[in-house]
């Protein structure tokens, strides 16, 4: 005996989990004061994520339907771009800006990204502090 069972509108539940650091560098030359001396230099921030997919699975056992849940968690950092050298961009910055020239980026912060480790991409906004 064979037959054919059709299970239709299945979906997987993801859970997302995210975190933000945040780095502001305010600078200035050594022995000023602080109030209009100092500028910033740099902002950037680094992504903490992790996500979890849950997805169904049937198989037959004789005549019974069973099923079971694929589970698979994926996880990583995204860091903007100078934030492990924040301190040469904030000084190039600050020498830029007493020599005149204000036409320099101050803000490397991710704002959100993509997840494509599934067959579907999820987008994901990034909290603000």
């Amino acid at each position: 005996m064979s037959g054919q069972s059709i299970v239709s509108d299945i979906s997987a539940n993801y859970t997302v989990l995210t975190g933000a650091n945040y780095l502001y560098v305010f600078i200035k030359y050594s022995g000023d004061l602080d109030t209009g001396n100092q500028i910033l230099g740099y902002s950037g921030n680094i992504v903490n994520y992790s996500y979890n997919v849950d997805i169904p699975n049937f198989s037959m056992n004789g005549n019974e339907l069973q099923g079971t849940i694929n589970s698979k968690t994926y996880s990583g950092t995204i860091t903007a771009p100078y934030y492990n050298d924040y301190i040469s961009k904030a000084s190039s910055n600050f020498y830029k800006y007493k020599n005149g020239d204000n036409n320099f980026l101050v803000r490397y912060d991710i704002v959100s990204f993509y997840l494509e480790n599934v067959n579907d991409r999820i987008k994901i906004k990034v909290p603000r502090p």
